[in-house]
């Protein structure tokens, strides 16, 4: 004996659900499948093609409310698969090189924020400040080939472009933090 559980609602029937179970549905799907798979593919895209827009808005606002958990979950991807690592890396790279007017925009774009919150740090403020940590990043202590130069209040959130702003970070640490603050980045961490 099955429970009501088992079956999926249906508004359209008189007793509200469908008169297979969920089990038998997909088993009967999956035969179909295997019967005329080029049939199953057809029925599945004009589907898919028929309810598009809504299953986009769907998804996108899924994406809205979920932030923090598809970061989660991105993050943790990231970290734990490293091909994955290495296609991003290649895919951002073409990206990047098939979209130079976007790439000259983004630079601008970052340019005009620190010219607009004020304040420069010269070569040698920011030596002094590589020599203040060992040439290593402020955040994970690791002496990597590249240390870029890190706005602790990130220029879009209306940090300044002083000394007293920057700290040195390795790439890892800079690029995870993003236009977070230290405090939000380690939190979230």
């Amino acid at each position: 004996m099955k429970h009501l559980a088992d079956f999926s609602p249906d508004r359209r029937l008189r007793d509200g659900v469908q008169g297979m179970c969920r089990q038998c549905r997909a088993a009967g799907e999956l035969a179909r499948w295997r019967r005329d798979p080029e049939s199953a593919r057809r029925r599945t895209r004009a589907q898919y093609h028929k309810h598009r827009a809504k299953r986009l808005a769907k998804h996108a606002a899924w994406q809205r409310e979920n932030k923090d958990r598809l970061s989660d979950y991105r993050r943790e991807r990231w970290h734990a698969n490293p091909t994955a690592r290495d296609k991003q890396k290649v895919a951002t790279a073409a990206w990047y090189r098939r979209h130079p007017e976007k790439v000259a925009a983004k630079n601008r774009n970052r340019y005009a924020r620190v010219r607009a919150g004020g304040g420069s740090v010269t070569a040698e403020e920011w030596a002094a400040m590589l020599s203040a940590y060992s040439g290593k990043c402020a955040y994970c202590g690791t002496a990597a080939d590249r240390i870029d130069l890190d706005h602790m209040v990130p220029l879009s959130r209306g940090g300044v472009h002083v000394i007293e702003n920057v700290i040195p970070a390795c790439l890892r640490c800079n690029s995870s933090k993003g236009a977070r603050t230290p405090l939000e980045w380690f939190v979230a961490a």
